[in-house]
């Protein structure tokens, strides 16, 4: 699940862009691949999920406007990249700042307020290391 869509997109940075992004080089730019931008939103999301999925429970059921933007920005970058143009650096400082955000939300020090998180149990279980018995208590 995806957590923008292809009109998140257009309203954020044009239908334009988007055009000249999923174009390829020396093919008259008509239309969005409306199949490239799929996927680079599943695959924005699918790295959005790599970074919440330790604290939330993903995919998001009510994905919040900031992480909408964030799905938006990573699918912009990655779309240039692939596309008859290249990122510009706004492109590339939009998703740096994107995934320091989402570092921040991994790390606990900022939270998304109405969300479920990963574990909600108040028992955690205990994991004790053993020392090796193998020959004599060393291994070698």
């Amino acid at each position: 699940m995806a957590y923008a869509s292809v009109s998140d997109l257009i309203q954020r940075f044009g239908e334009r862009e988007l055009i000249n992004n999923t174009t390829p080089e020396g093919m008259p730019g008509e239309s969005i691949d409306q199949t490239r931008v799929g996927q680079a939103l599943t695959d924005a999301s699918a790295l959005i999920d790599s970074f919440l999925n330790r604290r939330f429970a993903v995919p998001l059921q009510n994905a919040p406007a900031s992480v909408v933007n964030a799905c938006c920005k990573i699918a912009r970058f990655d779309l240039a990249q692939s596309g008859a143009s290249q990122p510009t650096d706004q492109m590339r400082l939009d998703r740096k700042d994107a995934l320091t955000w989402l570092t921040l939300i991994a790390r606990g020090t900022v939270t998304l307020d109405g969300q479920t998180a990963a574990n909600e149990s108040s028992s955690w279980s205990r994991i004790q290391k053993r020392r090796p018995m193998q020959g004599g208590g060393a291994l070698w």
